[in-house]
């Protein structure tokens, strides 16, 4: 039996081409078993002339005009109340959905676990042009308490939404952020497709021509930038707090974004708790340093915090490490300015990774002692990946704390075939299927986190 999927677009302030394009691009879907509701606030009737004008004999467009404005949120659960699907997919009113999203999205439903929500990779649209892809990780939670790198435009499975809950209503700008931040803390099955099916229009093309007025509209944008920061903290800190993690929350040096200061005051009375490794040629660079690395892995789940290293050059020498699906290990975003942001933000956002450098870290001491600590079987880096694979294995996170940077002079781990054969030979099946956090369509070996 064919999945029927809820398509929800929400229509305010809409620019008439883009909206045009937009269902052109649902109606031309390879999976036909969907139903389009557009829900509208604009004032006028436009954009239900262009439905029935272009579109008049596709039963599948469902359109409903608002009387009064009320909001995305309201929107969207005015729409779900309605919808037939067992599947909800919302979409932006000026953007594009790829010819095979719905039947990428149908395969990922019907796997053995399914989902209760599932995101995609995506891109913007400059005009005509494709630019700017977002290749993303699989869940990772925190980077999506700093940033909502998901995005507005996912999948949602009808029974799991029953048990979450409505949209917030209350909330003007992120109420899909706070809706998957809730996901997320109750444990639902979160997936994400390696994909590029959602193309998103950034620019919606309603800056006026008129200098008068284009000044009023940058002001009034400036307002709204505010306005949004605030409400993106109170999202965070309203999350963190409902998980009774003790953490202060504030604006982010980017634009859409929170900085998350975790509390690990008491890092130095529970020193019993954690393991400290420290190699004799690591200089810290950080105040407060183990303060902040036990911030992180004070929370529940974690099991070992590590650090951003640097070289000589201003360079990154590391920020934590991704594996290929031979066992492999690079340091992320090695050679990158210490500056930058990093593709995603991978340098500067604190985030899951499957790795953190051993030779400066905190690890949670029972997961160590209950996991059997490090293998004296493997050299190199084969050691640091079978760790963090038990970590993985024993669902407990491995986090890249950006705050902190040390530096370390020159390195060179060497595996060998002895080692990696052994690696491969416990964790083939999980190393195959490649590293969670590192995107498969971004390169693999020294040159990763790049678009070359």
């Amino acid at each position: 039996m064919d999945i029927l999927f809820s398509i929800i677009i929400y229509a305010s302030r809409t620019n008439r081409v883009y909206f045009r394009d937009c269902i052109e691009s649902v109606v031309a879907q390879d999976y036909p078993a969907f139903e389009l509701i557009i829900i509208d606030e604009n004032p006028g009737t436009d954009l239900s002339r262009i439905v029935s004008e272009f579109f008049p004999d596709d039963p599948r467009i469902i359109y409903r005009h608002l009387r009064r404005p009320a909001g995305r949120a309201w929107a969207y659960n005015y729409a779900i109340d309605t919808a037939r699907g067992q599947y909800y997919v919302l979409h932006g009113q000026h953007d594009r959905l790829s010819s095979n999203a719905l039947s990428l999205i149908a395969a990922e439903a019907q796997k053995e676990q399914g989902f209760a929500v599932c995101y995609t990779d995506c891109d913007e649209l400059d005009g005509g042009d494709r630019v700017n892809p977002r290749f993303k990780s699989d869940l990772n939670i925190e980077l999506l308490r700093q940033t909502n790198y998901i995005g507005a435009a996912f999948a949602i499975r009808a029974s799991s939404f029953v048990g979450l809950g409505k949209f917030r209503t209350e909330l003007s700008f992120f109420p899909e952020w706070e809706f998957l931040l809730r996901a997320v803390g109750r444990r639902a099955k979160v997936s994400h497709i390696s994909s590029l099916l959602f193309h998103i229009r950034p620019d919606d093309g309603l800056t006026p021509d008129d200098p008068g007025e284009a000044a009023a509209w940058r002001k009034e944008q400036k307002e709204t930038e505010k306005k949004k920061m605030r409400e993106a903290v109170t999202v965070v800190d309203a999350s963190l707090r409902a998980l009774g993690i003790s953490a202060g929350v504030s604006a982010g040096s980017r634009p859409d974004t929170v900085r998350v200061t975790y509390d690990g005051g008491a890092w130095d009375i529970k020193r019993d708790s954690f393991l400290l490794l420290k190699d004799k040629n690591v200089r810290v660079l950080s105040r407060h340093a183990v303060e902040r690395l036990f911030g992180c892995l004070n929370q529940p789940g974690v099991a070992a915090v590590g650090c951003r290293f640097v070289g000589s050059g201003l360079s990154v020498e590391n920020a934590g490490y991704i594996f290929d699906t031979n066992g492999v290990a690079f340091p992320a975003c090695h050679g990158q300015s210490v500056f930058g942001p990093g593709y995603g933000g991978r340098i500067s956002l604190r985030q899951d990774v499957s790795a953190v450098d051993l030779s400066f870290c905190l690890i949670d001491r029972k997961f160590y002692e209950r996991c059997g600590g490090f293998d004296g079987q493997l050299v190199g880096r084969d050691i640091m990946t079978d760790f963090f694979l038990k970590a993985a294995a024993a669902g407990r996170r491995v986090v890249y704390e950006p705050a902190v940077t040390v530096y370390r002079g020159h390195q060179d781990l060497k595996s060998s075939g002895d080692s990696n054969s052994a690696l491969l030979d416990r964790w083939k099946k999980r190393i195959r299927r490649g590293d969670p956090y590192y995107n498969p369509n971004l390169p693999m070996g020294l040159s990763n986190y790049t678009l070359e």
